[in-house]
């Protein structure tokens, strides 16, 4: 027997279609409990009318076997499907940065990780009206002001990129170690790109072909391998480079645990920029040397700054969605079209109970000085979480504060 499969209109549930089929050519989902109709194949059994029962037949033993068998497979073969359907019913449409391809090429020692998702970010775009202004991926990556202008960088438009991933060792040196991945959404030329770049020396170094680049307007020599045809690799030194794996690794449990727990975490669908770090002591990285040359941050902002031990940052677009059950058993989402907003979901670990409440004051006394609104706070032992949002100008006017107080420009 070929079992054949329907997909419910309302939820989106997959399941095996019914033998013989209903007269009314209908049938009901198994997880949201809506009827809708169905193609009915040429060879496939209709009941007629339920009033007039077939006169019984005789019954073999060999082909009752044979029917338990049929039915219990399709039971199985149910029951699989019904658990599928619960269990991914909440994560269709999203994807964990633990999944991103680019991840790969990162070394074991990166301890700090920013990851933009492109396409997710113009998918969500396309939701709303256009209103001709920047959205935030423009306004942290590609505009001129941009605090990574990822087009001067890699010399490629954002409509040319699928995934931009930013992996640095942040320890006690004073520069820390940079390797950019990026991924195109179709095959990119090879040569264009080195010569977009400054390419001025070529040289073999094992498996890699690496350039040393002057990309035009940053005042810095790098190193660019072009991995595959849709992937390359910026480092600042040839050294640098030598950390970064020749074939990706699908192993992301060689980074830091901390840091692999929140990678899997599947977050709010839409969230198309990733930022997380972990050390165990920020202080004695480049972050601790800045936060010391800025006469913005007090030494109790300071001090309750660096109780922390890891942060996790996944920005998204806000949607105006409200939660609606319009018809039984089936919610629904109403969408805002003319909502522009953005949020942001916060996640900080430190050591203690009495850390993260430091941490929640510091973040919280912050915030009453922003334009930005808290929509929620959770602290549950060492973990402080928070959900953020506000239009583009006000995210714009809260990264100013932070470059202000690390002295960025």
């Amino acid at each position: 027997m070929t079992l054949t499969f329907v997909a419910c209109p309302y939820c989106n549930a997959s399941m095996p279609m019914p033998d013989p089929v209903p007269a009314s050519r209908k049938v009901s989902c198994v997880r949201c409990g809506e009827s809708f109709p169905v193609q009915v194949h040429e060879s496939a059994t209709i009941v007629d009318s339920p009033n007039r029962p077939a006169p019984p037949a005789p019954v073999k033993r060999r082909n009752r076997r044979i029917g338990l068998l049929v039915v219990g497979v399709m039971a199985v073969v149910f029951v699989g499907v019904l658990i599928y359907a619960i269990y991914s019913r909440g994560q269709r449409g999203t994807r964990t940065l633990a999944e991103s391809p680019a991840l790969g090429y990162l070394p074991d020692d990166t301890n700090v990780i920013a990851a933009v998702n492109v396409e997710e970010a113009d998918a969500v775009r396309k939701t709303r009206k256009a209103t001709g202004e920047p959205d935030v991926v423009d306004r942290l990556f590609f505009a001129e002001s941009a605090a990574i202008n990822v087009e001067r960088l890699t010399g490629l438009r954002r409509d040319e990129i699928e995934e931009v991933l930013l992996g640095l060792k942040v320890d006690a040196n004073l520069i820390p170690k940079v390797r950019l991945i990026v991924r195109t959404r179709s095959t990119y030329d090879a040569e264009a790109l080195r010569t977009k770049l400054g390419s001025f020396r070529t040289k073999q170094e094992g498996a890699k072909t690496l350039d040393s680049i002057r990309p035009p307007g940053i005042p810095i020599e790098a190193v660019l391998w072009c991995a595959t045809a849709k992937t390359f690799v910026i480092t600042l030194t040839p050294e640098d480079m030598d950390k970064v794996p020749d074939q990706p690794s699908k192993d992301v449990n060689r980074l830091a645990p901390q840091l692999v727990d929140l990678m899997r975490y599947r977050g709010e669908k839409g969230t198309f920029f990733w930022l997380m770090g972990h050390s165990d002591n920020w202080e004695k990285t480049t972050i601790g040397f800045l936060s010391k040359t800025s006469k913005k941050l007090t030494d109790e902002e300071r001090k309750k700054l660096f109780k922390m031990h890891t942060f996790a940052l996944g920005m998204r677009m806000e949607t105006g969605a409200v939660p609606s059950r319009a018809r039984p058993a089936r919610i629904t989402e109403q969408v805002d079209p003319d909502a522009r907003g953005y949020a942001a979901d916060l996640v900080l670990n430190s050591e203690s109970d009495e850390d993260a409440i430091a941490l929640r004051s510091l973040v919280e006394g912050w915030l009453k000085n922003q334009r930005l609104e808290l929509r929620d706070s959770t602290l549950k032992g060492p973990l402080y979480a928070a959900s953020i949002a506000g239009d583009p100008d006000d995210w714009d006017s809260a990264l100013k504060s932070v470059r202000d107080v690390l002295q960025l420009r």
